[in-house]
């Protein structure tokens, strides 16, 4: 499922930073770094333009939490950046399924990711899915890429 804001267009040159995903669900991962790097391949197929997400790393920031429009404002001039992709992966445990181990095993539930305004905070772009097959996050950019297609 894709929701797209109405007044939102992708213009020639729109930049976007996409962190990596949080994992939740799952005791030994916690950042999923290929899904940001997959997700950006489709978002710059999308038109956007993909900015170094380490870039991020490098200023200490905390991206986790809530951030006052203010500071975004503040990200979006230091970085030269517009738009943030935020992502989440999701696990989720069946006791009942074996694994090698003989015990349950984690299993890959859904995932989303929010693509938000660093001008004015608004959610510009938020896509889920559920029941995957493969990467979740090509199948969030194959999502976005049709929904913004078609507008």
């Amino acid at each position: 499922m894709v929701r797209v804001a109405p007044a939102f267009a992708i213009e020639p040159g729109l930049r976007v930073a996409v962190l990596p995903f949080v994992v939740t669900g799952h005791p030994e991962r916690t950042r999923d770094i290929t899904a940001a790097d997959i997700l950006g391949v489709k978002l710059a197929e999308a038109g956007f333009v993909l900015v170094d997400s380490t870039l991020f790393c490098c200023h200490d920031l905390n991206l986790e939490a809530l951030l006052p429009t203010s500071d975004l404002a503040a990200i979006r001039e230091e970085l030269a950046v517009e738009v943030i992709a935020f992502g989440t992966v999701n696990y989720a445990y069946d006791s009942g399924s074996q694994s090698l181990l003989g015990k349950g095993r984690y299993y890959l539930d859904s995932a989303s990711v929010r693509l938000v305004s660093l001008a004015t905070g608004e959610v510009l772009v938020i896509a889920t899915v559920r029941g995957i097959e493969g990467s979740p996050a090509a199948a969030l950019g194959e999502s976005i890429k049709r929904a913004l297609a078609q507008r």
